[in-house]
């Protein structure tokens, strides 16, 4: 089983300094927003596998299992990188200046 990177290495490349110099916030926004797109299409394709295979269509429950631990685990990092987030946000709004 493959397992994709939360952001593939060639994205890192990528993005140089000016560029994130330029637009911090919505790179920022841009990238969490396509993860929860993400997670939320592998919960989509989970369901329809899990429907496929109460309707006998199906006879894979390995897949079936599998696509459902991927959705559950890629929501759960998603879940933690909020978490730590908002622990950062916190820390900075903490500081006196």
């Amino acid at each position: 089983m493959k397992i994709d990177a939360i952001i593939p290495s060639e994205k890192i490349k990528s993005l140089g300094v000016s560029s994130i110099s330029n637009e911090p916030e919505n790179n920022l926004y841009k990238m969490i927003s396509s993860e929860i797109q993400h997670v939320s299409q592998q919960y989509r394709v989970a369901e329809e596998q899990a429907l496929t295979l109460t309707s006998g269509d199906l006879d894979n429950i390995h897949q079936v299992m599998s696509a459902i631990n991927k959705a559950k685990l890629s929501f759960e990092l998603v879940t933690q990188v909020r978490n730590k987030l908002l622990e950062g946000y916190q820390e900075i709004m903490k500081m006196q200046v």
